[in-house]
């Protein structure tokens, strides 16, 4: 009895887990399309701030929009829409602190929080 609940459990988990787990890859896929000057855009913003604003981190670094780009479309080039955040395996930045671990999620008040989420991350550090 306790088998065939825990398998049925493990099917239903099967068929539900694509509703709770979205790949940032299924994410760009259904959002709009980028502007031509986007990579030129994203270069130079990682040329001018090579570095996490959170952790400090050089590797990975991935450009972050503010104010999301699936919701403003028109801040998409604006440089001060613009934050470096890192992708990396031991604190992935982008994913954690700019999409609240889900790439569908929105955070809004990350300029407003960066303060915070800094301290915690130093703290986490030593």
């Amino acid at each position: 009895m306790i088998f065939l609940i825990i398998y049925l459990s493990f099917l239903l988990i099967l068929t539900f887990s694509k509703y709770f787990f979205v790949s940032r890859r299924e994410v760009e896929s259904l959002s709009i399309p980028r502007s031509s000057k986007w990579r030129k855009i994203r270069n130079f913003h990682l040329n001018s701030n090579p570095f996490c604003a959170i952790c400090g981190s050089t590797d990975n670094l991935s450009v972050h929009h503010i104010k999301s780009f699936s919701e403003n479309p028109e801040l998409e080039l604006a440089p001060d829409n613009l934050i470096t955040l890192c992708e990396n395996k031991n604190l992935n930045c982008h994913f954690v602190f700019g999409h609240h671990m889900r790439w569908t999620n929105l955070n809004d008040d990350l300029l407003k929080n960066i303060g915070k989420i800094i301290l915690f991350v130093k703290g986490r550090k030593s």
